[in-house]
C-alpha cells in the first residue's frame, strides 16, 4: 500500500502536474496560490503554471510531480501548507514557515500559526497571556511565552511596593493531536505590561507544513519552522514597559514511502523578551534556531535587578520562565517546542538534526 497523505489531502491533486525545480528564492502564498520569485504561478485553483492548487479553510494545497527545492522558500497567507508530490520531493535549500515574517514583524505568525499579541489583546493559537500593569506602582511583567507541542513558560514576576505582580501564564501544549490531524501551528507569545510607552509585541508562532511525497523524501537542507522572539518592553520617560513572550515552534509532518535527512528539520520556541528600563530599551528574544540549541531571551536593561527574557524550548530542553525583578519590569517567557511528525514504510534515515524529537509511524508498511 502506498503513501496516503492526511489531513484530507487528495492524492489525485498532483495529476497532470509537472516537475519543477526551485532554484533560488521563491515566495509561496498560501491563500491564494500564487507563488512569486525564481517559480512563478498565478493566483487561482487548479493547474496554472503545472503547479495545482486547491484549499480548505485551513489549509493551502499544492500539487507537483516532482519537487527539487535548491533555493530558499518562503511562505505568507494565513492557512497551514502542505505540498504533495506525485513523485520525490527534494530539499537541498531552506524551505522557512516560521513566526516572525522573515525578521520584519515580531507578532507575524507562519501560515497556520498564531499571532504574537500586544497587551490588551490575545495572542493567537495556544497563546501566552499578557503580564501586568499597574498604574499606582508602576510594576509590569513580561507576557508569558507560547505553546504548541509542549507548554510556554510564564513571564516573570515583579515586586513592587512589598506586591508580587505576577508574569503572564504560558500557553498550554495543545497542537491538536500527536499525529499533527488537524494540521496547526505554534501558539503566539503574549504582551508585556506597557508602562507609559506603547505597548510591544510577544512572537508569532512557527507555522505548519505538510511534506507529502508518493515517491521518496530527502533533506540534505533546512526545513525550520521557529517561533518568532518577543519585543523588550516599550521605552517611556517615566515608566518604560514590560516585554513580549516567545512563539512557539510550529508543525512538521513528514510523509513519504522513504524519508531521509542528513540535514536540518526544527521547529523550536522563541525567545522571551528583555525589559526596559525607563528610556533604555532591553533586548528583543532570539527566533527559534534552526539547531538543537534553545533560543536566548532578550537581555534586560537594568540586569542588576532583573527583567531578562527566558530561553525559548529546543529539543528535549524546555523554556525557560522570564527573570523576576524588584522594582524594575520583569522579563518575557521563552515559547514552546513544536511538533515534528514522520510516517513513512521503514525506518526514516535521520543523520542530522531534528529538533524536537520527532513521533514516528510506519503505516505503509503492507
Amino acid at each position: 500500500m502506498g503513501v496516503m497523505p492526511s489531513n484530507g489531502v487528495p492524492v489525485t491533486l498532483a495529476d497532470g502536474t509537472s516537475a519543477v525545480l526551485v532554484g533560488d528564492l521563491t515566495t509561496v502564498n498560501t491563500d491564494t496560490g500564487e507563488i512569486t520569485g525564481a517559480v512563478k504561478r498565478p493566483a487561482g485553483t487548479g493547474i496554472r503554471a503545472g503547479i495545482a492548487y486547491a484549499q480548505t479553510s485551513t489549509l493551502g494545497m499544492f500539487g507537483f510531480d516532482q519537487l527539487t527545492i535548491a533555493g530558499p522558500v518562503h511562505f505568507i497567507g494565513a492557512r497551514a501548507v502542505a505540498l504533495l508530490s506525485a513523485t520525490d520531493i527534494t530539499i537541498g535549500s531552506t524551505v522557512d514557515i516560521s513566526g516572525g515574517c522573515y525578521g520584519s514583524t515580531t507578532s507575524c505568525a507562519g501560515p497556520g500559526g498564531g499571532v504574537g499579541a500586544s497587551f490588551g489583546h490575545a495572542a493567537g493559537g495556544c497563546g501566552g497571556s499578557d503580564g501586568i500593569s499597574d498604574a499606582s506602582t508602576g510594576a509590569d511583567t513580561g507576557g508569558g511565552g507560547g505553546g504548541g507541542g509542549g507548554s510556554g513558560a510564564a513571564g516573570g514576576d515583579e515586586i513592587a511596593s512589598a506586591i508580587v505582580f505576577l508574569g503572564g501564564g504560558g500557553g498550554s501544549a495543545c497542537l491538536a493531536t500527536s499525529t499533527l490531524e488537524p494540521l496547526v501551528g505554534g501558539g503566539g507569545g503574549g504582551g508585556g505590561g506597557p508602562g507609559a510607552g506603547i505597548a510591544t509585541f510577544g512572537g508569532g508562532g512557527g507555522g505548519a507544513i505538510q511534506l507529502t511525497a508518493l515517491g521518496a523524501l530527502a533533506i540534505t537542507g533546512t526545513l525550520v519552522a521557529g517561533g518568532a522572539g518577543g519585543d523588550p518592553g516599550p521605552p517611556a520617560a517615566t515608566n518604560g514597559g514590560a516585554p513580549g513572550g516567545g512563539g512557539a515552534g510550529g508543525s512538521i509532518l513528514l510523509e513519504a514511502m522513504q524519508v531521509d535527512s542528513s540535514g536540518i528539520i526544527a521547529a523550536n520556541g522563541g525567545g522571551g523578551g528583555g525589559t526596559t528600563d525607563h528610556t533604555v530599551v532591553g533586548g528583543a528574544g532570539q527566533p527559534g534556531q534552526p539547531s538543537a540549541t534553545p533560543a536566548q531571551g532578550g537581555a534586560s536593561a537594568a540586569p542588576s535587578n532583573g527583567g531578562s527574557g527566558g530561553n525559548g524550548g529546543a529539543g528535549s530542553t524546555a523554556p525557560t520562565a522570564g527573570a523576576n525583578s524588584s522594582n524594575v519590569n520583569s522579563g518575557g517567557g521563552g515559547g514552546g517546542v513544536g511538533r515534528i511528525y514522520i510516517r513513512s514504510a521503514g525506518p526514516p534515515g535521520l543523520a542530522g538534526t531534528v529538533s524536537p524529537k520527532p513521533g514516528i509511524d510506519m503505516p505503509h508498511s503492507q
